[in-house]
């Protein structure tokens, strides 16, 4: 979400040119220190706080971050998600077609240096908690019963998505342990591959926060919590001729809290390896991730790319019998992700690849004859950046099992009541285009038009009191203007 205004180029701190100037001397003179040589040369600093290191400062000095962003979304769309399905006990249940939503996050942190040069420090997320995406026509998801308007601040609760430290040298490399971005999300989030650079983030922006929830397409690309919350540890090496290499290694999906309250034989047990109950088998363990991004350029042409492996084991069924919709099995994630962009006066094409044993970003895909469908996404688009302009469009594709349901019932009230429909696979598309305009230093203006459409056979998505055979194949076309403060 807004790659273009928080640009992780910190989160490699000892990575190639793009990076470099923030292992520059902190100049002692200004007031608060710049980035930059000892005579003055600013060196501009990195927007997001969760990043690390985000500056490199004197030896035996440490810096102290409390940064901040707040972002406000107007909007409205139409889709098929804005009302129930015929014949449901849904059925008169509508929405409006425009909703205002907004973003509140704190960035926290400090980075150090010891006198034998040595950097370490610490980083964390805080994010509000609120209702988006909503929920259908028909009913709202909040944390909470939906009600007046001071009841519904209480929604918004404080959680942490990133909390992690690190340590390391510009010549060894770094280390990061805690609840914190993997080697994809690192080597995706600074780049323009995803088409998350030109607004406020394609379709893992902001438009789901103002649309129908169901009518909202999955975001397949390796930038999401399930990848980066899970509590891990981190390698990133220094930069050898524009190569940077990463592995890191988390043993479940277990966040700050490890969830180890109870007991193997009781189930739902983080640490678990095998489970006799069907909800955790489902969950990855023993994650791995490793790979390797280019940045750099051949004469006028800058070049930026990355590629990983991610691999995991499965919480075992320690049954083989019990049914989850069906399933009694899952395989672990067994994926490859790549990505490139190329830039040339401004002007970028990029496109970005994902595919594997998934059924979403690092989840476990269901073992279901017929249908143990491998993940596939893949996305392309162009854009171009002129002085405070920033232009795009970009499309992308999902293909998945989707639910991992075996097959569902028609309910009472439908033709057919009580037959059961089998499931198909899952497809998903997202177009988008959009802007941003940087309107001063700390705003940016953003405009977004995006398109989604998925489809499942037995699958009601905008009415699960409707039929199976309704809701099956969604639309939902969506504007956006937003502003984004950062500090």
């Amino acid at each position: 979400m807004r790659k273009l205004l928080l640009a992780s180029v910190a989160s490699l701190g000892f990575a190639g040119a793009a990076n470099a100037a923030m292992l520059n001397e902190i100049n002692p003179a200004a007031t608060p220190p710049d980035a930059g040589g000892i005579g003055g040369t600013t060196t501009p600093a990195p927007i997001t706080g969760w990043n690390a290191p985000k500056a490199n400062p004197d030896p035996g000095k440490t810096i102290v971050h409390f940064d901040g962003l707040f972002a406000v979304d107007v909007g409205g769309g139409a889709g098929s998600g804005y009302t129930g399905t015929a014949g449901s006990p849904n059925a008169g249940a509508k929405s409006d077609h425009y909703a205002m939503g907004g973003v509140f996050r704190l960035y926290l942190g400090f980075d150090g240096k010891l006198t034998n040069g040595m950097l370490y420090g610490g980083m964390a997320e805080m994010r509000t908690q609120f209702a988006g995406p909503n929920n259908n026509a028909f009913g709202y998801s909040v944390s909470g019963a939906l009600g007046l308007g001071s009841g519904n601040s209480t929604a918004s609760l404080w959680y942490t998505r990133r909390a992690y430290i690190y340590m390391g040298t510009p010549m060894l490399g770094l280390v990061r342990i805690g609840q914190g971005d993997g080697v994809t999300a690192l080597f995706t989030d600074p780049t323009i591959t995803t088409g998350e650079a030109y607004d406020t983030g394609q379709w893992n922006g902001d438009v789901c926060d103002i649309i129908p929830g169901n009518d909202c397409v999955a975001w397949p690309f390796e930038d999401v919590g399930n990848e980066y919350v899970p509590m891990k540890i981190v390698y990133l090496s220094p930069s050898f001729g524009g190569f940077v290499f990463s592995a890191d290694f988390a043993p479940n999906s277990g966040a700050l809290n490890p969830g180890t309250s109870n007991n193997a034989a009781s189930g739902s047990l983080g640490s678990g390896s095998s489970s006799t109950e069907a909800s955790d088998w489902a969950r990855p363990r023993n994650m791995f991730e490793v790979g390797t991004r280019y940045t750099g350029s051949f004469g006028p042409v800058a070049v930026e790319g990355s590629v990983e492996f991610e691999k995991s084991a499965v919480v075992n069924n320690a049954t083989l019998t019990g049914p989850n919709a069906g399933v009694t099995k899952f395989k672990g994630v067994d994926v490859i992700d790549a990505g490139v962009g190329l830039t040339f006066m401004g002007a970028s094409v990029f496109g970005h690849l994902n595919t594997g044993t998934m059924n979403g970003t690092m989840t476990p895909q269901a073992e279901i004859p017929g249908r143990s469908r491998n993940g596939l996404a893949w996305t392309e688009g162009v854009m171009y950046t002129n002085g405070p302009w920033t232009v795009g469009t970009s499309f992308y594709t999902f293909q998945s099992e989707g639910s991992t349901a075996v097959s569902n019932t028609i309910p009472a009230g439908f033709p057919g009541a009580g037959t059961a429909v089998t499931l198909g696979n899952r497809v998903e598309h997202g177009w988008d285009t959009g802007l941003t305009y940087n309107l001063a230093p700390g705003c940016n203006l953003y405009l977004d038009y995006a398109e989604g459409w998925r489809h499942q056979v037995g699958v009601n998505f905008d009415d699960p009191a409707g039929t199976p055979l309704a809701g099956n194949q969604t639309y939902v076309g969506a504007f956006l203007a937003s502003a984004t403060f950062f500090w």
